[in-house]
Parts: C-alpha cells; structure tokens; sequence
C-alpha cells in the first residue's frame, strides 16, 4: 500500500512540474531523501508520507479497521 502512495505522490509531483528539490524544499525533507524515497530505497516514516501528500495537494487520513 506504501507503494501506491509514493507512486501517486510522485506522479502528481511530475505532472504539476514539481522537482524532487522543490518537493522536499516544500516538505522539509532534503533532496536526497526525496530521490531515496520515490526510487524506493527508503522507506517513508509517515512524517515525510504526509509533508510529501501535502505539497502535492493530497492529505492522509488514517481510519482503523475493524478485525
């Protein structure tokens, strides 16, 4: 699920022009964790999630669920 998150945060980044360098200048996250994050060498804490989907104009909301 992790995955598809960055993967929307990234493509959206794309389309509106935004650089990894504007994105973590934005976020508070540096460049290189950027690039790290959507190359997928790194995982996200749900901090830099949320910062990113910010920039992009996304929110996370968590819901608990049921077992």
């Amino acid at each position: 699920m992790e995955n598809n998150i960055i993967k929307q945060i990234s493509e959206t980044l794309l389309e509106r022009g935004i650089s990894n360098f504007e994105a973590g200048k934005k976020a508070g996250i540096s460049r290189t964790t950027v690039g790290r994050i959507f190359s997928g060498e790194s995982s996200p804490s749900l901090e830099n999630i949320e910062a990113l989907a910010k920039v992009a104009g996304f929110s996370v909301i968590l819901k608990k669920t049921k077992k």
